[in-house]
């Protein structure tokens, strides 16, 4: 098996269409052999990418030498087959040596999700997340044709070949992600690139903290630091904290229980979370959960001692106790916030 270094070199040799010396043995070839497909070079675009930059080590926690080179190899195929492409993509731009943006039709704002995605990305490294992903994933802009992107290149339709995939999706067997821009703006990339960055720092979050957490990204502000050093993640209000104050003034009995806090550590399961009469009041419930704790100043906190104890806590309602109270304590001030002009900012 390669490793290292040393994948990297073959992997540039092929790339060059360089040959590479069999290895000599005494073995007769096999009766009725034919040779293979000559091997196709690599771009120079893509041939750059296999040599990923040296981590900053004031950042996240580096990836493995071997991960690393693995991360970068894949990320230039996957330049190649965006590419490939009979009629898309006019463009293909790395993003932090993670993410491959491409242009899926003329609305596109492809600039501004390049822009986007880099701050959003460097944000989360400063504090936020801590473990990079070891694959990478292309990013699929689309403006009105953004159903036949979901067609192209997710297995969405054959999944669910009556259900509408809204305005963003991520599949993670294709690790493709599709975003449609010209009706929610270039900020609906900002859910599906959590996704993929909280998956990656926190892979056995409980669905109600996995689909929380990417749901933050629907409205995100990119701060300065008090320092001005670098973009911190915060999250403004929108429809979700709607969605909460309609549900406590209606006060249905049948809701009602979904809005208390302890209740939200029952959604570990996507069966349990994706409830098809509840599931907008979990997504509300969740996110505004970690809106709250962001303010108090609380959420990255609480998100380390979930991810770090995730064995004998799998629902992370004992972090969330051990950083903000028993959730049945938290809910009279959580549902007051809710109603607070204060809900209402980042």
């Amino acid at each position: 098996m390669l490793r290292g270094a040393a994948a990297i070199t073959v992997l540039s040799a092929l790339a060059l269409g360089v040959a590479i010396p069999a290895c000599q043995n005494d073995t007769p070839p096999l009766p009725n052999s034919v040779p293979g497909p000559p091997v196709a070079p690599l771009s120079p675009e893509a041939v750059a990418l296999l040599w990923p930059p040296t981590p900053d080590p004031s950042a996240a926690i580096p990836l493995s030498p071997r991960a690393s080179a693995s991360l970068a190899a894949d990320l230039a195929m996957r330049m190649e087959a965006a590419k490939a492409e009979p009629d898309r993509p006019h463009r293909v731009i790395p993003v932090a040596g993670t993410f491959l943006l491409a242009d899926g039709d003329d609305a596109a704002p492809l600039d501004a999700a390049v822009d986007l995605a880099t701050r959003l990305v460097g944000a989360a490294y400063s504090g936020a997340f801590a473990h990079r992903p070891e694959k990478s994933v292309t990013v699929w802009i689309y403006g009105p044709f953004f159903k036949q992107g979901v067609n192209d290149h997710t297995r969405w339709f054959w999944i669910h070949p009556n259900q509408d995939p809204g305005f963003g999706l991520f599949d993670e067997h294709t690790r493709a992600i599709v975003v449609r821009t010209d009706t929610g703006g270039v900020q609906t990339l900002n859910h599906e690139l959590l996704h993929v960055l909280a998956d990656s720092d926190y892979p056995t979050a409980p669905t109600w903290l996995a689909e929380g957490m990417a749901s933050l990204g629907e409205v995100t502000v990119l701060a300065k630091s008090p320092d001005g050093t670098h973009d911190v993640l915060r999250f403004g209000a929108h429809f979700r904290l709607q969605t909460l104050r309609d549900a406590i003034v209606k006060h249905d009995p049948a809701t009602m229980d979904a809005l208390r806090v302890d209740s939200m550590f029952t959604w570990r399961t996507p069966t349990k979370f994706h409830d098809p009469g509840l599931e907008s009041l979990h997504y509300a419930v969740s996110r505004e959960v970690l809106r709250f704790a962001l303010q108090k100043g609380k959420l990255w906190d609480f998100w380390h001692a979930a991810r770090d104890h995730a064995d004998e806590d799998p629902t992370a309602e004992k972090a969330f106790t051990r950083i903000m109270g028993k959730p049945a304590d938290v809910t009279a001030e959580f549902l007051a916030w809710v109603q607070s002009k204060e809900a209402e900012g980042t």
